[in-house]
C-alpha cells in the first residue's frame, strides 16, 4: 500500500498528482522497452497533458 502524504502550500502538487505523473512515466518507459506502438505511448502522454491542464484549471479557479 502506498504511503499517504498531506502536503500544504500553493506551489506544491498533491501527492497523488506527483505519484500519478511518476507512474505514467514509468509505464511509458516500460512500454517503450516492450516495443509498444507510438499510438499507445502517445496515449500515455495525452493523459499526462490532460492531468496537467486539470491542475492548471483548479489553480485558476482558486485564484479567482
Amino acid at each position: 500500500m502506498a504511503p499517504t502524504y498531506f502536503l500544504t502550500g500553493e506551489n506544491k502538487m498533491s501527492y497523488t498528482s506527483k505519484q500519478m505523473k511518476s507512474d505514467l512515466w514509468d509505464i511509458y518507459y516500460k512500454l517503450q522497452e516492450a516495443g509498444a506502438s507510438k499510438a499507445v505511448k502517445y496515449a500515455i502522454i495525452d493523459v499526462m497533458v490532460l492531468r496537467d491542464k486539470e491542475e492548471e484549471e483548479k489553480k485558476e479557479e482558486v485564484e479567482c
